[in-house]
Protein backbone atom coordinates (compact mmCIF):
# COMPACT_ATOMS: atom_id res chain seq x y z
CA UNK A 1 0.00 0.00 0.00
CA UNK A 2 2.81 2.62 0.86
CA UNK A 3 4.24 2.28 -2.75
CA UNK A 4 1.16 3.15 -4.17
CA UNK A 5 0.99 6.00 -2.01
CA UNK A 6 4.43 6.86 -3.33
CA UNK A 7 3.71 6.82 -6.64
CA UNK A 8 0.44 8.48 -6.28
CA UNK A 9 1.69 11.18 -4.57
CA UNK A 10 4.97 11.20 -7.01
CA UNK A 11 2.46 11.20 -9.91
CA UNK A 12 0.62 14.66 -8.16
CA UNK A 13 3.54 16.41 -7.65
CA UNK A 14 4.51 16.31 -11.00
CA UNK A 15 1.22 17.44 -12.13
CA UNK A 16 1.55 20.58 -10.11
CA UNK A 17 5.06 21.05 -11.37
CA UNK A 18 3.52 21.24 -14.98
CA UNK A 19 0.97 23.49 -14.15
CA UNK A 20 3.01 25.84 -11.98
CA UNK A 21 5.80 26.48 -15.42
CA UNK A 22 5.19 29.21 -16.95
CA UNK A 23 2.01 29.57 -19.81
CA UNK A 24 4.55 30.25 -22.78
CA UNK A 25 7.19 27.66 -21.51
CA UNK A 26 4.19 24.55 -21.46
CA UNK A 27 3.44 25.87 -25.33
CA UNK A 28 6.61 25.68 -27.00
CA UNK A 29 6.88 22.74 -29.25
CA UNK A 30 9.95 20.67 -27.98
CA UNK A 31 12.43 19.08 -30.28
CA UNK A 32 11.78 15.19 -30.95
CA UNK A 33 14.79 12.77 -29.96
CA UNK A 34 15.55 10.80 -33.26
CA UNK A 35 17.02 7.26 -33.40
CA UNK A 36 17.83 5.86 -37.13
CA UNK A 37 19.66 2.35 -37.14
CA UNK A 38 21.18 2.08 -40.53
CA UNK A 39 20.48 -1.67 -42.88
CA UNK A 40 23.31 -3.52 -42.76
CA UNK A 41 22.31 -5.36 -45.73
CA UNK A 42 23.92 -8.80 -46.18
CA UNK A 43 26.50 -9.67 -43.97
CA UNK A 44 28.65 -13.31 -43.88
CA UNK A 45 28.93 -16.03 -41.68
CA UNK A 46 31.69 -15.84 -38.62
CA UNK A 47 32.58 -12.51 -39.62
CA UNK A 48 32.74 -9.27 -37.30
CA UNK A 49 30.73 -6.41 -38.66
CA UNK A 50 29.52 -3.20 -37.22
CA UNK A 51 26.06 -1.81 -37.62
CA UNK A 52 25.25 1.90 -38.03
CA UNK A 53 23.56 3.88 -35.48
CA UNK A 54 22.52 6.91 -35.86
CA UNK A 55 20.94 10.15 -32.99
CA UNK A 56 19.65 13.22 -33.36
CA UNK A 57 19.05 15.31 -30.17
CA UNK A 58 17.99 18.76 -29.30
CA UNK A 59 20.71 21.36 -29.10
CA UNK A 60 21.64 22.51 -25.66
CA UNK A 61 23.55 21.09 -22.35
CA UNK A 62 24.22 17.37 -23.33
CA UNK A 63 22.40 15.14 -20.80
CA UNK A 64 23.60 11.70 -20.49
CA UNK A 65 22.62 8.80 -23.01
CA UNK A 66 22.30 5.23 -23.10
CA UNK A 67 22.15 3.39 -25.92
CA UNK A 68 21.51 -0.28 -25.63
CA UNK A 69 21.54 -2.75 -28.34
CA UNK A 70 20.29 -6.55 -28.60
CA UNK A 71 19.47 -9.05 -30.99
CA UNK A 72 16.82 -11.74 -31.25
CA UNK A 73 17.54 -14.87 -33.07
CA UNK A 74 21.31 -16.77 -33.37
CA UNK A 75 22.24 -15.54 -36.91
CA UNK A 76 24.05 -12.41 -34.82
CA UNK A 77 25.27 -11.56 -31.28
CA UNK A 78 25.93 -7.80 -30.41
CA UNK A 79 29.20 -7.64 -28.76
CA UNK A 80 28.66 -4.97 -26.94
CA UNK A 81 25.56 -3.77 -24.99
CA UNK A 82 25.89 -0.88 -24.33
CA UNK A 83 26.90 2.72 -25.62
CA UNK A 84 27.51 5.75 -24.07
CA UNK A 85 27.63 9.23 -25.86
CA UNK A 86 31.73 9.09 -25.43
CA UNK A 87 31.30 6.16 -27.71
CA UNK A 88 29.50 8.41 -30.56
CA UNK A 89 31.35 10.28 -33.10
CA UNK A 90 29.58 13.59 -33.96
CA UNK A 91 28.23 13.85 -38.14
CA UNK A 92 28.61 16.95 -40.01
CA UNK A 93 25.07 16.74 -39.69
CA UNK A 94 25.20 17.11 -36.37
CA UNK A 95 23.90 13.98 -35.42
CA UNK A 96 25.44 11.40 -33.29
CA UNK A 97 26.90 8.46 -34.86
CA UNK A 98 27.41 4.98 -33.23
CA UNK A 99 28.98 1.95 -34.65
CA UNK A 100 27.24 -1.11 -32.62
CA UNK A 101 29.45 -4.43 -33.11
CA UNK A 102 27.75 -6.91 -33.68
CA UNK A 103 29.23 -11.16 -34.83
CA UNK A 104 27.26 -12.46 -37.73
CA UNK A 105 27.49 -16.33 -36.25
CA UNK A 106 25.40 -18.25 -38.65
CA UNK A 107 23.19 -18.26 -41.76
CA UNK A 108 19.61 -17.16 -40.92
CA UNK A 109 17.92 -13.83 -39.78
CA UNK A 110 17.83 -11.86 -36.77
CA UNK A 111 16.28 -8.89 -35.39
CA UNK A 112 18.56 -6.17 -34.41
CA UNK A 113 16.92 -4.05 -31.54
CA UNK A 114 18.23 -0.30 -30.45
CA UNK A 115 16.65 1.04 -27.41
CA UNK A 116 17.67 4.54 -26.30
CA UNK A 117 17.38 6.65 -23.00
CA UNK A 118 18.39 10.04 -22.44
CA UNK A 119 16.93 12.93 -20.71
CA UNK A 120 15.16 16.20 -21.59
CA UNK A 121 16.10 18.60 -18.67
CA UNK A 122 14.14 22.38 -18.39
CA UNK A 123 12.78 23.05 -15.27
CA UNK A 124 13.26 19.08 -14.58
CA UNK A 125 14.39 16.54 -16.23
CA UNK A 126 11.89 14.06 -17.52
CA UNK A 127 13.58 10.56 -19.26
CA UNK A 128 13.00 10.10 -23.11
CA UNK A 129 13.12 6.31 -24.20
CA UNK A 130 13.27 5.40 -28.09
CA UNK A 131 13.55 2.04 -29.78
CA UNK A 132 14.13 1.04 -33.07
CA UNK A 133 14.50 -2.66 -35.15
CA UNK A 134 16.29 -3.47 -37.98
CA UNK A 135 16.35 -7.02 -39.76
CA UNK A 136 19.74 -8.63 -39.97
CA UNK A 137 20.59 -11.14 -42.91
CA UNK A 138 23.33 -13.41 -43.08
CA UNK A 139 24.13 -15.61 -45.45
CA UNK A 140 27.25 -17.83 -46.66
CA UNK A 141 28.42 -15.89 -50.22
Amino acid sequence: MRGHSIRLLSKLLAVALCASAPADARAQPSEAVALRVADPGVLAPRAPAAIDVFVRVPAGREQPLLLTPSAEGDAVRVARGRLLRADARRTDQGELHFQVPIEARSAGTAVLRVALLTYRCAARCDAVQVAESVPVQVRAR
